[in-house]
């Protein structure tokens, strides 16, 4: 089934058919590619050798409009430098929280001159 693509910069996604050799992160989404995939960044609770860029409880809104707990909020989080090309076949996806203003520019200032790789290259 092929999932339309409407979010905005900065939306947590949880994909439902994530890797889970590689562990089941969260994504952020950055941009379209095109109606079905998009580009994101990972978040992660590694910093992975010093790689992945840590972030802080600033990144990310706590509760949505709704006063409801978001799923995803700040707990030792790290963002992970790479553009990654999420595909479809990785959803549907589900939104479970939000980077503030102050974590988008973060996130876009960490991966907007990066080039794009699919998961499996940049992991290797």
């Amino acid at each position: 089934m092929m999932n339309d693509v409407n979010y905005q910069i900065g939306e947590i996604l949880e994909g439902e058919n994530n890797s889970p050799r590689d562990g089941n992160h969260y994504i952020v989404f950055f941009e379209k590619l095109d109606g079905c995939d998009f580009v994101g960044a990972m978040i992660s609770t590694s910093s992975y050798r010093g790689r992945n860029l840590p972030m802080s409880v600033e990144h990310f809104e706590t509760h949505n409009p709704d006063f409801i707990e978001w799923i995803v909020s700040y707990r030792g989080s790290y963002l992970v430098p790479a553009k990654l090309h999420k595909f479809n076949g990785m959803g549907p996806f589900h939104k479970v929280g939000q980077l503030t203003q102050t974590g988008i520019e973060f996130l876009i200032k960490a991966i907007g001159k990066r080039p794009l790789h699919p998961w499996e290259f940049y992991k290797n």
